[in-house]
């Protein structure tokens, strides 16, 4: 599908062709494309890691510092 994605503090707030009464701070031409969700790797393992604490806040913080969003 071809589309505006309109995002405010960080979230979306709609999808849609033209959006007459939302003005952006900036733009990003996405033209040839692909605009996603976060992707997540469902093999890592990260309890085997060598980090002291595995609480699962913890591991998130690991998480997103490697790369991965949530």
């Amino acid at each position: 599908q071809i589309t505006n994605i309109y995002l405010a503090e960080g979230k979306i707030v709609a999808v849609a062709p033209n959006l007459d009464d939302f003005e952006p701070d900036h733009t990003v031409d996405a033209t040839n494309l692909i605009v996603s969700p976060g992707f997540i790797d469902l093999n890592a393992n990260l309890l085997a890691s060598k980090h002291d604490e595995n609480s699962i806040p913890a591991l998130m913080k690991l998480a997103r510092k490697a790369g991965f969003t949530h």
